[in-house]
C-alpha cells in the first residue's frame, strides 16, 4: 500500500516534535545526575548487550556519530560508569564495559525519569501505551532491514 506524501509528512512532523520535546525534558531531569540522553542510551545498551564493545561498534550499533560516543564514554569513563581497555593489538581500539556503579546510576537515572514518564503518557490508556509500543516497533523492524547487511 502506497502512503500519501502528505500524510507521511504528517507522521514524520508528530514524531519529530515528541522526540524533540521528550528529549529536552528528559535531558533537564538527567542534568542533575551528570547525564543526558546519549549516556542514558550508551549505558542502556550496554547493559543490555552484557559483554565488552568497541566504541567504533557502539556507534555502528547506536547509529551515531564516533566522536559523540567517543566524547559520551569518556566523560563516563572519569565518572567510573563504564571502563575502558586498550586493545592489546591496536592501541586505537577500546574496549567498553559498563561498571556495577554504571549500571546503580543508570538505574538511579531511569528512576528518576520515571514521574515525567507517567505526565508524558498521562493521556494514553495502557493498551493505547501498548499499541504505540507495538507500532513504534513494526516501524523499526521494517524500515530499516534493507540497512541490515546481507547474511548471503
Amino acid at each position: 500500500m502506497k502512503i500519501p506524501p502528505s500524510l507521511l509528512g504528517a507522521g514524520v512532523q508528530c514524531l519529530s516534535i515528541v522526540y524533540q520535546q521528550l528529549a529536552a525534558r528528559l535531558n533537564r531531569q538527567l542534568e542533575p545526575l551528570g547525564l543526558n540522553m546519549t549516556q542514558i542510551s550508551l549505558l542502556t545498551h550496554l547493559v543490555h548487550a552484557n559483554r565488552e564493545e568497541t566504541v567504533l561498534g557502539l556507534a555502528q550499533t547506536m547509529q551515531m556519530n564516533q566522536p559523540a560516543v567517543t566524547k559520551a564514554i569518556q566523560a563516563m569513563d572519569v565518572r567510573g560508569w563504564v571502563q575502558k581497555r586498550k586493545c592489546k593489538k591496536d592501541a586505537r581500539v577500546s574496549y567498553v564495559t559498563v561498571t556495577a556503579d554504571g549500571k546503580d546510576h543508570l538505574n538511579r537515572a531511569q528512576q528518576a525519569c520515571v514521574p515525567l514518564l507517567q505526565k508524558t503518557f498521562s493521556g494514553l490508556e495502557e493498551q493505547e501505551l501498548r499499541q504505540l509500543i507495538d507500532l513504534l516497533q513494526k516501524i523499526n523492524n521494517t524500515a530499516w532491514k534493507s540497512d541490515q547487511p546481507s547474511a548471503e
